[in-house]
C-alpha cells in the first residue's frame, strides 16, 4: 500500500470529522479574535480593544467607564470565557441587559471583593446573591475560567470548575444580549479570552 497517497484524504477525513464535532456541540465564538465585530460600546469611548485574541477593557484618562455589548440577543444560553486581571477592578458580565449582572472584582459600594455575586438591585439589594468559596477557588493575577448559565430565572455561575453561586432571579428578562463592564472611576484594565456562548432549548 502506498501510504504517501492515502495520507491525505484520511487526514482530510479526521479534520472533517473534528470540525462537525466542533459544530454540533453549539458553541459559537463570541470574538473573531481580531476586531469588535460584533460588539457595540456604549458610549462610544476607546475603552475595549482585540489582541491577541483577547477582548480588552481598560478605562482612559477620564474615568467615565464603559460597557460593551453583543449585537445578538439569547435566551436561556451558557457564556463562558477566561479572564484576568491585576489589581482593582470593577468590572462584570451582564446576563440579558442591564437589570443582572456576574461582578468581577472589587464593588465600588461595597469596597469588597464580590467576584461571581450577582449585583441587582432590582431584587432588594445591591448583592442579593452572594458567591462562596470564591477565593479557594480564584487564581489571582492569573487566567481563571468562568462559566454562566442563565436557564429560565436562575443563574448559576461557575469559577475554574467550582459552581460557586446558584441564583433564582426575580424578573430575569426572557431575552438580551451579554455584556461585558468597565467601571467608571477607576484606573483598571481586565481582559477576556475565548468568550463564546451556548444556546439552550
Amino acid at each position: 500500500m502506498n501510504l504517501r497517497n492515502t495520507f491525505p484524504p484520511v487526514a482530510a477525513f479526521l479534520l472533517l470529522v473534528v470540525a462537525n464535532a466542533h459544530a454540533e456541540d453549539g458553541w459559537k465564538p463570541l470574538c473573531n479574535g481580531t476586531d469588535l465585530t460584533g460588539w457595540t460600546s456604549e458610549p462610544k469611548l476607546d475603552h475595549w480593544s482585540v489582541r491577541d485574541g483577547v477582548i480588552i477593557g481598560k478605562n482612559g484618562a477620564e474615568k467615565k467607564g464603559s460597557m460593551l455589548w453583543t449585537d445578538a440577543k439569547f435566551g436561556d444560553f451558557v457564556v463562558e470565557t477566561d479572564f484576568r486581571f491585576e489589581g482593582i477592578v470593577d468590572s462584570g458580565v451582564f446576563i440579558k441587559g442591564m437589570d443582572y449582572h456576574v461582578n468581577l472584582g472589587i464593588s465600588s459600594s461595597l469596597m469588597t471583593d464580590m467576584t461571581c455575586s450577582i449585583y441587582a438591585p432590582k431584587d432588594g439589594e445591591k448583592y442579593p446573591g452572594k458567591a462562596r468559596d470564591v477565593a479557594v477557588a480564584m487564581k489571582p493575577g492569573d487566567w481563571n475560567h468562568l462559566r454562566i448559565e442563565a436557564m429560565g430565572k436562575r443563574i448559576t455561575v461557575h469559577l475554574n470548575g467550582r459552581e460557586v453561586l446558584v441564583y433564582e432571579t426575580k424578573a430575569l428578562e426572557t431575552t438580551g444580549s451579554i455584556g461585558l463592564q468597565v467601571h467608571a472611576g477607576h484606573d483598571m484594565k481586565i481582559e477576556f479570552r475565548n468568550p463564546r456562548v451556548k444556546p439552550l432549548p
